[in-house]
């Protein structure tokens, strides 16, 4: 059997065992969680579940696809898709032999039976949803949250694939995600708080539920700009001319609690005394700030969120 990927015969600039130097790219199989934690090079996938991949084979044509031992899972083959079901637990060696090349691509594929489900705050995008510090969660009425299912093996090993996903939720509504996402859609969810003082989600029975405490609108006491060097609550926030940041606002509330979420009607907002140093936009969907430093100097930043405004001084150099 004989194919080319098409559109995902992409090129890509690193070393791989089938080229003599670098920069004439090479085959990869991609396969990640949704939150990018785990990927098929460092995690196993789940006995009885499925994990779609992409092949992008640096524009060689595919003469054949086998595995070995081949009892270990079956492989579906659609274009650049690869569909991997796992059948037992143990390790097997996916080769792709290409027409014009004499060496294959190998990569190795591990099936794990799955122990637990946990379902965790999306932390892969930017801003209030990234943020997931230790202890209770706290997230807005009416806000939305984007939650993943994270399957774990018994020793705690994050697992790809999906499969047993099976949603609840009490105390809101759950919603599914951006069907573009593919094989993600599945463990990937919207959660929608309702006006109870707890909301809770499961992925599947039996599994460990995230559960919230559920705030209205006004319950933030402290804003918090989420810089590279750590949270800063006040005082000076640096730049150099010419530098641009994206920098995340948390809101947390009187006892210090991170809040999730983003209340219906309330928009993040942010001012500069001197708009010659700067300019700043502002990301309600992401709750940051995108701050563009002009020349040097200094101005007060005002950040205004849920009746918080919090001023920070902008240095230039």
């Amino acid at each position: 059997m004989r194919w080319n990927t098409g559109a995902a015969a992409l090129i890509f600039l690193m070393c791989t065992g089938m080229t003599d130097c670098c920069g004439v790219g090479g085959p990869e199989l991609m396969a990640y969680s949704p939150d990018s934690e785990c990927s098929l090079y460092d995690c196993g996938v789940i006995v009885g579940g499925e994990l779609e991949t992409e092949l992008f084979t640096g524009g060689q044509w595919v003469e054949d696809i086998t595995l070995d031992p081949p009892e270990v899972a079956d492989l579906a083959i659609d274009g650049a898709r690869i569909t991997i079901k796992p059948r037992l637990a143990g390790s097997a060696t996916m080769r792709v032999t290409f027409a014009d090349s004499e060496y294959p691509f190998e990569v190795g594929i591990m099936g794990v039976a799955l122990a637990t489900t946990e379902v965790i705050p999306d932390r892969s995008i930017t801003g209030f949803q990234r943020v997931y510090p230790p202890g209770p969660k706290q997230m807005f009425t009416g806000s939305t949250l984007r939650v993943i299912a994270a399957h774990r093996s018994a020793s705690g090993q994050r697992l790809l694939g999906h499969g047993f996903e099976d949603w609840t939720v009490t105390g809101g509504t759950v919603v599914a995600t951006d069907p573009d996402q593919g094989a993600y859609t599945t463990l990937v969810r919207d959660v929608i708080a309702g006006t109870d003082p707890q909301i809770s989600i499961s992925a599947r029975p039996g599994s460990t539920p995230l559960e919230l405490d559920v705030l209205p609108a006004g319950s933030t006491r402290i804003l918090e700009l989420a810089t590279k060097t750590g949270g800063l609550r006040f005082g000076e926030l640096v730049f150099r001319a010419g530098q641009y940041l994206s920098i995340p606002v948390s809101a947390f509330s009187a006892d210090g609690r991170f809040i999730h979420g983003h209340p219906p009607g309330v928009g993040l907002g942010a001012t500069l005394a001197d708009e010659t140093l700067a300019s700043i936009t502002v990301n309600d969907a992401e709750r940051s700030l995108r701050i563009m430093a002009l020349c040097p100097g200094r101005t007060d930043l005002d950040v205004t969120f849920d009746g918080v405004t919090t001023r920070f001084t902008l240095v230039i150099h």
